[in-house]
């Protein structure tokens, strides 16, 4: 951001403030008791011996009103340095419009980008020579692009390739002032039901979600109900929080958050698994690549209910539905990720792999570590489910 030198007239009635760089002064008339003329304003001007860009300000300044205590533009220069071209990878009138509502029947075709994707490149102007400052004084022309102009939030600029890259994953848009944002955070009041939707960002639901196929590329929190989405299901590529879930799919590469009931669910997680002093599963299928930490298990019915450590369930789903799509160079790169981050996987101490129960296992309810598995056909309380001396052993803790 440039800063401000200031001067004031011999009065005081005057204050004029030349930026750093010497390519923009803005005028301010103070309160004052004194009359002011017009040559006062000139002979003060001259005095400081601004010299150039005194019509560029005169345009910018034509529709606008000069009241007294506040600054107004009097002279501005353009350099070749600080009015580069942009060239957009998207289309503006596809943009999001933060001011309104989000529009769920359009949400599929705004423009919306991943972190540190490209979204436009600068061109370098190709003016060279040399420029003058509003002192008239020359400036050598480095041919420097000046990215300023065009960087709003979560956005920054690489000198890499000269282009604009998002710093959070989310939709892009204009403002006023014709600088490049990323809206990363979107929130939803009200309920989602039979659609299929493709989202950017930290999404936030305050509603109950039915009968839809999600796809969120970022943080999705569910404060309500995800309810009978067992078909393609919710599946996010980042963290997870639910409130509660019955008769759906949850699948996530991040970490997940229950904070009430998980009933008839298959949920299948990459990271670790923490549900809240109230949180239950029961019924269905429920996988974590690093551990799973909750209040309950199973309920008095004697439903099925499993729970597993296993390697990146997030994974094993990409590689499966790239293996369909026939996208033979993504699904080689990311099948040889997959074998480099299982040896790794497999390398850890089986003994760091635990499930905690801090209250109740109902009776049917079926544990596996790795290879590892057992059934518990009694109703137990606050245990660790953990691998020793190559078995599943069941072990009592204490409540926190």
């Amino acid at each position: 951001m440039n800063n401000f030198k200031e001067y004031k007239s011999k009065n005081g009635n005057l204050k004029i403030e030349i930026s750093q760089d010497k390519l923009s002064a803005y005028l301010t008339i103070l309160e004052s008791d004194s009359f002011i003329d017009e040559n006062e304003i000139v002979e003060f001007i001259d005095n400081l011996g601004i010299k150039a860009g005194l019509e560029n300000a005169i345009t910018e300044n034509k529709e606008k009103t000069k009241n007294i205590g506040e600054r107004f533009l009097i002279a501005k220069c353009e350099t070749a340095n600080n009015s580069s071209k942009i060239n957009y990878f998207f289309e503006p009138e596809n943009c999001i419009v933060v001011e309104d509502k989000l529009d769920l029947a359009n949400v599929n075709n705004f423009e919306s980008f991943i972190k540190n994707q490209e979204l436009a490149i600068l061109d370098k102007n190709d003016k060279k020579g040399v420029d003058k400052n509003i002192f008239g004084e020359k400036i050598q022309n480095s041919n420097k692009i000046n990215s300023n102009n065009f960087l709003g939030e979560n956005v920054y600029f690489s000198s890499e390739n000269n282009s604009i890259k998002a710093k959070k994953t989310g939709y892009v848009y204009l403002n006023k002032e014709g600088k490049l944002n990323i809206k990363n955070d979107i929130y939803i009041k009200k309920n989602i039901s039979k659609k299929h939707l493709k989202l950017f960002g930290n999404i936030t639901i305050n509603g109950v979600v039915n009968d839809s196929h999600l796809e969120v590329i970022g943080k999705l929190v569910v404060n309500e109900k995800i309810q009978d989405c067992s078909g393609k299901g919710i599946i996010v590529d980042g963290d997870v929080e639910v409130a509660h879930a019955e008769k759906s799919k949850i699948i996530s590469s991040g970490k997940m958050t229950i904070y009430g009931t998980l009933e008839n669910c298959i949920t299948q997680v990459d990271g670790e698994i923490v549900g809240s002093k109230k949180s239950t599963v029961c019924g269905g299928l429920l996988q974590s690549g690093e551990s799973i930490k909750l209040a309950n298990v199973g309920n008095s019915f004697p439903k099925l209910t499993e729970l597993e450590i296993t390697y990146s369930p997030f994974k094993k789903l990409q590689l499966h539905n790239l293996s369909k799509e026939l996208n033979y160079n993504k699904f080689t790169t990311l099948k040889k990720e997959f074998r480099n981050n299982f040896d790794i996987f497999l390398n850890k101490n089986i003994e760091e792999f635990q499930i905690r129960v801090e209250n109740i296992i109902h009776k049917n309810s079926f544990f596996r570590i790795l290879n590892h598995s057992q059934i518990v056909m009694q109703k137990i309380h606050n245990s660790q489910l953990s691998v020793k001396d190559g078995k599943l052993e069941i072990n009592a803790i204490d409540r926190i």
